[in-house]
């Protein structure tokens, strides 16, 4: 799931920021964070599990999957945030 949400998130800006165009982008936006949300709990529970895990073994490897789940999860949440926040600015 994430990776489905960190390839829709647009990587190239509005060429023309048309109030139709905002509004549109605005709506994908507002999809990308409903679908973070949705899978948050999932989220947290493979990190808690991973950590737990990594208690009983040690293994470098799951803690780098882990490392790096967290840090694409937080990367396109603040990605979808600013993004957001920066197009509801300009639409209103």
């Amino acid at each position: 799931q994430l990776e489905d949400v960190e390839c829709n998130i647009p990587t190239v800006g509005l060429v023309e920021e048309t109030e139709e165009r905002l509004a549109e982008r605005i709506g994908l936006y507002q999809r990308l964070k409903a679908s973070l949300a949705e899978h948050q709990p999932q989220l947290y529970q493979v990190l808690e599990e991973g950590k737990k895990l990594l208690l009983s073994v040690s293994c470098s490897d799951l803690e780098n999957q882990l490392t790096q789940l967290g840090e694409h999860w937080l990367s396109s949440t603040t990605k979808v945030n600013k993004e957001l926040h920066r197009l509801d600015s300009t639409l209103n």
